[in-house]
């Protein structure tokens, strides 16, 4: 990635889709995955923060919400890796006393050879190493996790690899309970004291494709919104519920909810096209 400052809380940022990737693997149409856009954008952000805003490195990214459409019109896959532009806004900074940013608010514009492909907007917050040690109340040592249980059949996620499912079967309908593995070189890049807001997003859109079946679940947008940490060890639940009907060739929404000791953590949509 290389980046350029614009202006005040303007910044543009050079980053290259692969069209390889191992994880974010193209759709069955021969486009590209949508959370790969995602996990750009949102990659743009940390980068601008750390180059252009000054957050210390050692700084905790706090996620609170995240939405984004793209055009999957514009997203087919060509031979070899594509160059994107991302338009970085921070129309809102909030900072400590320091001068550091405490939190902000970061509208994203991707383009691809001069074309919008995708857009989105996410709140985030900063905090010191001690604060959020204080916030995690003893839990920020770092956690190893392995699946518990029989993982759903990768296509039933439309996924091809079985290390990458994240749900496993539960009693409920429309339910499914989440499975990590902290090996995974994707997922988890470096150690974490709980379960990262991006597996939880993917985990979401699994379950939304185990609910409409994976080859209709290409979502063209998305929201999530956290409230509280994943924790490792304790079960965790995701629910979905369909608005309109993918058969008759509506547009659907997705709702996932994300459960965990009875509390919500996450509440999740994705809206698929109509055909």
């Amino acid at each position: 990635m290389g980046w350029n400052q614009r202006g005040e809380g303007y910044f543009t940022v050079q980053a290259r889709l692969p069209s390889d990737h191992p994880f974010f693997t193209p759709t069955p149409q021969g486009t590209y995955d949508p959370l790969l856009l995602v996990e750009v954008m949102r990659q743009s952000s940390i980068l601008v923060s750390h180059a252009g805003l000054g957050v210390p490195l050692d700084y905790h990214f706090m996620l609170s919400d995240l939405e984004f459409a793209c055009r999957p019109e514009y997203l087919a896959i060509h031979a070899g890796p594509d160059d994107v532009e991302i338009d970085v806004l921070l129309p809102e900074i909030s900072r400590y006393t320091s001068g550091k940013p405490s939190r902000l608010t970061c509208h994203w514009i991707m383009r691809r050879a001069g074309w919008t492909v995708a857009t989105g907007v996410g709140r985030t917050r900063f905090t010191s190493p001690q604060v959020y040690q204080r916030l995690r109340m003893g839990r920020q040592t770092a956690v190893a996790c392995a699946p518990s249980a029989t993982p759903l059949p990768e296509h039933h996620v439309g996924r091809t690899r079985a290390e990458d499912v994240l749900l496993c079967p539960a009693d409920e309908p429309n339910t499914w309970q989440l499975s990590v593995d902290t090996t995974h070189p994707t997922l988890f890049q470096r150690p974490n004291d709980h379960v990262p807001g991006m597996v939880l997003f993917e985990a979401a859109r699994q379950a939304a494709a185990a609910t409409l079946g994976p080859e209709r679940c290409i979502p063209s947008s998305g929201a999530v919104s956290f409230r509280r940490y994943a924790e490792f060890g304790e079960p965790f639940q995701l629910r979905t519920a369909v608005r309109g009907s993918a058969q008759r060739g509506e547009r659907t929404e997705v709702r996932v909810l994300g459960l965990q000791s009875g509390r919500q953590v996450f509440d999740c949509t994705f809206v698929i096209p109509a055909r």
